[in-house]
């Protein structure tokens, strides 16, 4: 399979070189059933969230099958603080730097998802492999070399994450039941 990566408005202009459809109606293609969330960020919420330049909206197309929507990723710089409860020695595995300022910051992949019509056809590791790939591209150009990710409980993430995409977890929040993870490059 042939893939191409464009931001929002890459594809934005993509689209109107080869006189495809507008923006919008071009996102409303892409379906995704496991996690409405998913499904209504992107559809409704990522140009404007690109617009604002409060992220970045990447969109995986496959271009042996009508450019057809793959999958996508958001992008997005955050300072993470630490919770009373994450020891020293933890803060100490992302950096001294941050054990020192009880913070680091970090590339957010705040929302990743994969078309239902391509569940089995590509993995979710691929998509997680591209927004991994356009991150390391980020910390070539900026030493930025955090990346994280935020789930709720949910083994099936958790799997995700720590097992096939070699997060490591360093923090928990009981209260909002949310796991904090982080990959380093080296």
């Amino acid at each position: 399979m042939k893939l191409l990566t464009l931001t929002i408005s890459e594809l934005k202009g993509y689209l109107q070189e080869f006189k495809g459809p507008e923006l919008h109606d071009f996102l409303l293609t892409f379906k995704v059933s496991k996690n409405e969330s998913i499904q209504t960020f992107f559809c409704k919420q990522a140009i404007m969230r690109d617009e604002e330049d409060a992220l970045r909206t990447f969109v995986v197309l496959d271009l042996e099958n009508d450019n057809s929507i793959v999958g996508f990723f958001s992008l997005t710089i955050t300072n993470r603080i630490f919770s009373d409860g994450v020891s020293k020695n933890q803060m100490k595995r992302i950096s001294s730097k941050a054990a020192k300022d009880r913070m680091f910051t970090s590339i957010l992949i705040s929302k990743l998802g994969r078309s239902d019509f391509y569940k089995g056809k590509i993995s979710g590791e691929e998509i997680m492999r591209i927004a991994l790939d356009k991150s390391y591209e980020i910390y070539l150009n900026s030493g930025l070399k955090h990346v994280c990710v935020d789930y709720y409980d949910n083994r099936q993430l958790e799997m995700f994450y720590l097992e096939e995409c070699s997060f490591l977890k360093y923090q928990y929040d009981q209260e909002s039941r949310m796991n904090y993870c982080f990959y380093k490059f080296t």
